[in-house]
C-alpha cells in the first residue's frame, strides 16, 4: 500500500475542456473530528443525509470512516449533476456536525471525467457506475496538484496507467472515478492543513473501491518481481514528476451509501455508540 506505483496508479486529472462538459460533480470533504467525538459527529453524520437526497441535484453519496481507527479521519464523497448543488449542499451539513470537529472541514468540487469499471473505461461517465448501495467496501481517496504547465504530460500518463492496471482485471476491483476541481483556488484554501502548491492550480482527484484492503494491494504491487513494467513504470515518473507538492492518499472503509427513489438506502441503524465500527 505504501508504493509508489500504487499511490501512482490510483492518481487522476483531467483538462479545462473535459471540465467544461462535465455533466456531474463531487463534493470532496474531510473531516477531522475531536477525541471522544465520534458517536456524536457519525450520529450528526447519519442524520444530514435527508438533506442531501432532498437536493434535486443530488445522485449519491458515500460516508467514509478511516480504516485506522485512532486517526479519527473521515470523508464524504456526493455527487450532484450541478456544480451549484455539490457546492451549495454542505453548510446545512457543517452547521449540524461542526461542533465535533477540531478544525472546519476541508472541501473540494471536483467534475468527473473518466470513470472505469472492471470491463473498462465508461465512455460517458454520469456518477453511477459503480458500488451503488454497496457498503463495506475499501475506498481510496487521492488528492494531487499537478504544475500548470505539465497538465497534459500528467493527464495522459495516470489514465494510460488506469487502462493498464484495470486491463489486469484484478480480483475484488469495482470501480474508480477520476476528477479535477472545478475551479484553482488560492493554493491556503486548496490546501489548508498540508504542504502548499507555488501556483494556483486544479487539483485532481481519485476516489476507487476494491472489495478488500488486500484485493486492492494485490492490484498494483507486484509480489513476484523485482522488475518493474517498463511502460507503467515510465508513467509513475512522468506522474510524481509533475507534482508541485507530495500527493495525499487516504484509505477508508464504506459505511454507508446512499442515492434518491429506487437508488435510496434505509437509513443506517445505530447499534453502538460509534456507529460506523460495526
Amino acid at each position: 500500500m505504501k508504493s509508489a506505483l500504487y499511490i501512482a496508479a490510483v492518481a487522476a486529472t483531467l483538462s479545462l475542456p473535459m471540465v467544461a462538459r462535465a455533466e456531474t460533480f463531487a463534493q470532496v470533504v474531510i473531516y477531522d473530528v475531536k477525541p471522544g467525538s465520534e458517536g456524536d459527529f457519525e450520529r450528526a453524520l447519519l442524520a444530514s443525509r435527508q438533506g442531501y437526497q432532498a437536493k434535486s441535484a443530488f445522485i449519491n453519496e458515500r460516508l467514509l470512516a478511516s480504516l485506522d481507527t485512532q486517526a479519527l479521519k473521515y470523508a464524504s464523497y456526493a455527487k450532484f449533476s450541478s456544480e451549484a448543488a455539490a457546492s451549495g449542499a454542505l453548510e446545512e451539513r457543517v452547521s449540524e456536525v461542526g461542533q465535533f470537529l477540531r478544525r472546519q472541514p476541508e472541501v473540494h468540487i471536483a467534475a468527473l471525467s473518466h470513470s472505469f469499471l472492471p470491463a473498462g473505461q465508461v465512455p460517458d461517465p454520469k456518477g453511477t457506475e459503480f458500488g451503488l448501495g454497496r457498503t463495506g467496501q475499501v475506498a481510496h481517496l487521492g488528492l494531487f496538484v499537478p504544475f500548470n504547465k505539465f497538465w497534459t504530460e500528467y493527464q495522459t500518463s495516470l489514465v494510460d496507467v488506469k487502462k493498464v492496471i484495470v486491463g489486469r482485471k484484478p480480483h475484488g476491483y469495482l470501480g474508480d472515478d477520476l476528477l479535477v476541481e472545478t475551479v484553482a483556488p488560492e493554493p491556503a484554501i486548496q490546501a489548508p492543513y498540508s504542504p502548499r502548491p507555488a501556483e494556483a492550480a486544479k487539483m485532481s482527484v481519485n476516489y476507487g473501491e476494491f472489495a478488500s484492503l488486500e484485493d486492492a494491494e494485490n492490484a498494483y504491487v507486484q509480489r513476484h518481481s523485482k522488475v518493474p513494467e517498463p511502460k507503467v513504470a515510465a508513467l509513475t515518473r512522468v506522474f510524481f514528476g509533475s507534482l508541485q507538492v507530495p500527493s495525499r492518499f487516504f484509505i477508508f472503509r464504506v459505511v454507508d451509501n446512499y442515492g434518491t427513489g429506487v437508488g435510496a438506502q434505509n437509513k443506517k441503524t445505530l447499534t453502538s455508540k460509534v456507529a460506523f465500527r460495526n
